[in-house]
């Protein structure tokens, strides 16, 4: 394992548990040993190093345990032997190491295989903040069973510390040997190496010397494996090239990219264990018992807490401590008379020695050699025995344990001896010689280090780590459980590095997949009167007066404490619901009426009487309350109370009540996405006839018609629903419903209507507002016109007036729905300023706001918005992944607008991504959708987001028609947003096909519109258009200064889109003059590294091509040779993907000529 076999060594004096069977290896600093361990009666690896090394080895040792991973080596314990070295045990692979099966070429998928062994540890790995620093190929062992672990982690140092070694030459990064710390892109450096190596079956820097491996790196190129007449899928060797470039701005950033270019996932099987966190005081007070000077402190701790808290974990993590600094360690077995007596010879390094007169089990026997073995430093030890064991075993433990105590208090020795055992019990100290220590579920706030300690780094929302916590009652067991669960069924997916909430379902189902066989048993094994006690609290999740809850359950004070300390009462209320017998708690519930009365709020008392059904104020009441949960967005709770509500009017024949309770209903329906059960309820017979004395109602049931027509794409039955509402609501004198029908009109006309209608819209809804609103506050109103007033000024070109607007409208303090609203049209103002930071912040709070209410209704549009935002920031592909999401919460909704805006969305970044099949079928697929609901903007957007796909493939013609189609679809229509794009389009198709003149024109018409809206991407893209234009066209007109300072002002806006786009004309402009300019290619290659790190490989392959040139001509021919295949195996990246007849179009663009024609 460790290179040299078979040389003879003198065989270490290990501890008699150690009986060494051959030295497998041995390096510069230290040896491994194949030995045989006695208490785990388990082969092992063990490795051995000096003490000048053995720090290093502490660190690395520390680093396998506590990120202990499928891929990485299993650790076990930590020594030290009387020399000074140091050792820990491993596990034992059976094989050999990579390099055993190096200097021939291997199979590539077998290659695949090992690299998904190898990324999957380092991902993990660099998720902790960690870099390896060493990878090669003796570091990489391959066991039987397709097993791929690597070892010696942890030399690289902490992320950003710069600690690590220096590796090994010719697997270092070039950087490394600079100067440079180690990071992400040397370790993915170190794996292409490793790789190249086995495909092509000879290393790439090849030398005599060190010196010379080093040269080579430095200052050489790798040619591909094709050189070298082997036959890579292309798909390896595009990942392998890119990791292996000398330059660290042009590799993965992240292992999370190399394996998405591999086709390698992770798996939460691999994910074995983490970092214990939060156990600080425990650790600290365990240290205390264990090396205090006083000859009286308690020689036993029990651990005590309700299954799955952690005990273990935590004794596991003080017996590593104790190993750290000297001390020994065992774990007695069952039963403990005879472990005792077999874990002394492990303690002492030449066996315990029994003298005469010596009993076997004998407590007093056993606690003077105890106690002996303990003079010469901390001893622990752990027993097996649990509180379900044999009593006499539990006897034994605690006789021991009060012997050593009294011999200790005998003698006046100071502490070096302790006993640890495990107990579910609640925690109460027994006698002088023990101490319980009661081991408690984690709280919420440190939810966030248990999820980093064993996943790594996260970007979780804090709901997110709130349901987590709830769902697992803060349990490490179950919360490890649950997150394997979750990276299973891929809600939690790592990308850029981090671990990352997937909005597949709804936040408020995920649930624990044990959390009903686990609670149902623990249920069981209470009493009855503990039973009653948490379902009474389940009722009310804000708490309940100690005072009430003694008066109807007399006695609760203990059985609360014990319940806490079993974890239950911070378990989630609907698993105590489902568990409960609700006749046995109904009864209370009528006690609890009865004798405290003025203890409940009015909203907790009308819960009660919802629950046990009685009472003749149960119906107001309940209504009541239902609208509480509605007007706070709780949309669950308030349609489990309406539909209680609605089942009493019934049996009373009571229709006004049973038409408030539906409406209550339905809205609640409505908000959850369920559109057709929402209509169901608002259409069922006997509730809607004529009744001029319920116009209210009436005037709401229109108005949520309305809303609900709306989000199904019916956009004239809407109109009509909503101009019914505002009609009956003026009529009945409510100012409040009227302002929300206003409301939700205008979006129509804003959103669906032409630049009339959103004129129309805006000001009527400034007329609106201007009303006097007679001393009423009406905030969620008032913010409820505001919202489509914001989004109608941002989609005219206002979005500066518009983030005044709706920033003034969130001072009003509205509810969680209104308030997800105005962040959501804040997140869009603020992208379209280019503030992409402050526009995922409000993104965040739309999400917030949408999970705590159950608002499923909008969670389409946060996803899209936010993807909008991961576009402007660069990062495509997880742009396509929200606008998929966004697509998929569309469709089960009904939502024909949020599905549509989604599919086009996700073609403007597949297009980036060079996917532009892909592109065309997702913009079809939202053209059709915009047909079906008569949208005239969103079809010219989706015909223009077509033809944008086409015209990078170079299929100019069908561009063209395309953009013709949809600019005369939107003929005097306004949409400011759509021409611009359009015209510049159409000129772009011009360029491509010599029309310069034409071109001009257009891009001046899109430039007069631009400047008015001020777009933060089109604007200056048109405008470096049209520079690219006029140094086409040879025009004096052009200036390199102004495409560079556009350029570089994007860059520092973020706008990546813009400066890729710049870049690649600069690139032209600096080939075409062959000035040797180093700021501009120094600009260059910053720009390819960005194109790389976004996907972005049309700009990728386009800029690799001019850096190949610029090469060419300083006589670089290697440097050339390496860019230009660079360069065609992203064009051939590209073409692959592509239908024949559309790859032809492709091939036959000129820039891919001209790329084609040097390759050849």
């Amino acid at each position: 394992m460790m290179g040299t076999r078979g040389k003879s060594m003198k065989t270490p004096s290990l501890s008699p548990r150690y009986t060494v069977r051959s030295l497998l290896g041995a390096g510069g600093s230290g040896r491994v040993y194949r030995v045989h361990d006695s208490i785990r009666d388990l082969e092992l690896a063990l490795k051995l190093v000096s003490p000048v090394e053995s720090t290093w080895l502490r660190r690395e040792f520390d680093t396998l345990r506590q990120i202990r991973h499928e891929n990485l080596i299993h650790v076990f314990d930590w020594g030290t032997i009387p020399s000074g070295d140091a050792y820990y045990t491993m596990e034992l692979i059976e094989g050999g190491d990579w390099g055993s099966r190096m200097g021939a070429p291997q199979s590539a998928e077998e290659v695949r295989r090992i690299l998904a062994g190898v990324l999957r540890a380092i991902a993990h790995l660099h998720s902790h903040r960690e870099i390896h620093g060493d990878l090669k190929p003796g570091n990489i062992l391959l066991g039987r069973g397709e097993v791929v672990k690597v070892v010696d982690v942890g030399m690289g140092g902490n992320m950003g510390e710069g600690v690590g070694s220096a590796g090994t030459p010719g697997y270092v990064a070039p950087e490394v040997w600079q100067g440079s710390n180690a990071d992400e892109k040397s370790d993915l450096y170190s794996v292409a190496v490793l790789a190249y190596e086995a495909l092509v079956g000879e290393h790439p820097f090849a030398g005599r010397t060190v010196r010379d491996v080093v040269s080579g790196q430095l200052e050489g190129w790798v040619p591909s494996p094709g050189v070298h007449g082997i036959r890579v899928p292309p798909d390896i060797e595009r990942a392998v090239m890119r990791a292996i470039d000398r330059s660290p701005a042009l590799r993965h950033k992240y292992a999370d990219e190399m394996m998405d270019d591999l086709g390698i996932t992770d798996r939460a099987g691999e994910i074995l264990g983490g970092k214990i966190v939060a156990r600080d005081q425990e650790l600290a007070t365990l240290e205390a018992m264990l090396r205090t000077g006083s000859a009286d402190a308690p020689t036993l701790v029990h651990a005590s807490g309700p299954p799955g808290v952690g005990k273990s974990a935590l004794l596991e993590e003080f017996s590593q401590h104790v190993l750290g600094y000297g001390g020994r360690v065992a774990i007695v077995p069952n039963p403990p008379q005879v472990g005792v007596e077999r874990v002394l010879s492990s303690l002492t390094d030449g066996g315990a020695r029994m003298e005469d007169g010596f009993r076997s089990g004998s407590i007093s026997s056993l606690a003077p050699k105890l106690l002996e073995t303990s003079e010469h430093g901390p001893v622990l030890l752990l027993f097996e025995t649990h509180v379900g064991d044999a009593p006499h075993s539990i006897d034994f433990v605690r006789n021991l344990a009060r012997y050593l105590w009294a011999l200790r208090i005998e003698h006046q020795s100071p502490c070096n001896l302790l006993l640890a055992i495990e107990t579910h019990a609640p925690a109460s100290d027994g006698e002088e010689f023990e101490r319980c220590m009661a081991i408690t579920p984690l709280l919420p706030d440190q939810i966030e280090d248990f999820i980093e300690g064993t996943l790594g780094q996260s970007a979780l929302q804090p709901e997110v780590r709130e349901r987590i916590s709830s769902i697992t009652g803060g349990a490490p067991r179950a919360l490890r459980a649950l997150l394997a669960d979750l990276v299973d069924r891929r809600v939690l997916q790592r990308s850029a590095g981090k671990w990352r909430f997937r909005e597949t379902e709804q936040l408020r189902s995920l649930a624990d997949f044990g959390a009903a066989s686990r609670w149902t048993l623990a249920w069981s094994h209470l009493g009855e009167n503990q039973q009653t006690l948490l379902a009474l609290l389940c009722q009310f999740p804000n708490g309940l007066a100690e005072e009430c809850i003694e008066a109807v359950l007399p006695g609760s004070g203990d059985r609360l404490s014990d319940l806490a300390s079993r974890g239950w009462i911070k378990t989630n209320t609907a698993t105590v619901s489902e568990l409960t017998d609700h006749r046995q708690v109904n009864a209370v519930l009528e006690k609890l009426v009865s004798l405290c009365p003025g203890a409940l709020s009015r909203e907790e008392r009308a819960t009660v009487l919802l629950t046990i059904g009685s009472g003749g104020e149960t119906l107001d009441e309940g209504l009541w309350a239902a609208e509480q949960s509605m007007a706070r967005g709780d949309f669950r709770q308030a349609r489990e109370r309406a539909e209680r509500c609605l089942s009493i009017a019934e049996g009373r024949k009571d229709v006004a009540a049973s038409r408030r309770g539906a409406l209550i209903i339905a809205e609640a329906l409505h908000q959850s996405a369920d559109d057709e059960g929402a209509s169901q309820v608002l259409e069922s017979p006997g509730l809607w006839n004529s009744d001029r004395g319920a116009i209210p109602e009436f005037a709401r049931r229109a108005h949520l018609l309305g809303t609900i027509r709306t989000s199904q794409g019916q956009m004239t039955e809407a109109r009509t629903y909503l101009s019914r509402a505002v009609e009956l609501a003026e009529e009945a004198g409510d100012l409040s419903a009227s302002l929300r029908a206003h409301a939700d009109l205008a979006e129509i006309d804003w959103r669906h209507g032409d630049e009339a209608a959103r004129s129309a819209a805006i000001s009527r809804l400034r007329a609106v507002l201007a009303r006097d609103f007679g001393g009423l506050t009406m905030n969620d109103e008032r913010a409820a016109l505001s919202y489509p007033l914001g989004s109608a000024l941002i989609l005219s070109g206002d979005r500066a007036g518009a983030r005044q607007l709706l920033t003034r409208a969130l001072e009003l303090q509205p509810g969680d729905f209104w308030r997800m609203r105005l962040a959501n049209a804040l997140a869009t103002a603020t992208y379209y300023l280019g503030e992409f930071q402050e526009a995922l912040s409000w993104i965040d709070e739309a999400w917030r706001c949408a999970e705590r209410g159950g608002i499923d209704a909008f969670k389409a549009r946060t996803l899209s918005n936010r993807a909008g935002i991961l576009y402007g920031l660069g990062r495509f592909r997880e742009a396509v992944d929200q606008h998929e999401l966004s697509a998929q919460w569309g469709r089960r909704t009904g939502n024909v607008f949020e599905a549509l805006s989604a599919c086009a969305g996700a073609s403007v970044n597949l297009t980036l991504l060079g996917r532009y099949e892909e592109a065309i079928e997702r913009a079809r697929e939202a053209y059709r959708a915009a047909e079906k609901i008569g949208n005239l903007h969103e079809i010219a957007k989706c015909q223009e987001l077509e033809a944008l796909a086409h015209f990078y493939i170079g299929a100019y013609e069908d561009a063209d028609r395309l953009a013709l189609s949809a600019i005369e679809r939107i003929r005097d229509q306004g949409f400011d947003d759509v021409r611009p794009r359009l015209d510049w389009l159409q000129a772009r198709v011009c360029m491509a096909k010599g029309g310069f003149e034409k071109a001009e024109v257009l891009l001046i018409r899109a430039r007069e519109v631009l400047l008015r809206t001020q777009d933060w991407e089109d604007l200056p893209g048109v405008q470096i258009e049209m520079q690219d234009l006029h140094f086409r066209k040879q025009d004096p007109r052009f200036s390199l200064m102004d495409v560079t300072r556009i350029t570089v002002e994007a860059d520092r806006a973020h706008a990546l889109v813009v400066y890729l786009h710049g870049a690649v004309v600069i690139a032209e402009v600096i080939l075409a003059n062959g000035t040797d300019d180093r700021e501009h290619r120094d600009l260059l290659l910053n720009a390819l590294g960005k194109a790389e790190e976004s996907g972005a490989v049309e700009f990728s392959w386009q800029l690799s091509y001019v850096l190949g040139e610029l090469a060419r001509l300083d006589a670089d021919t290697r440097g050339a040779s390496a860019r230009y295949a660079h360069a065609l195996r992203r064009l051939r990246e590209v073409a692959d993907r592509l239908s024949p007849e559309h790859r032809r179009s492709y091939l036959q663009t000129a820039h891919a000529r001209r790329l084609l024609e040097r390759a050849s």
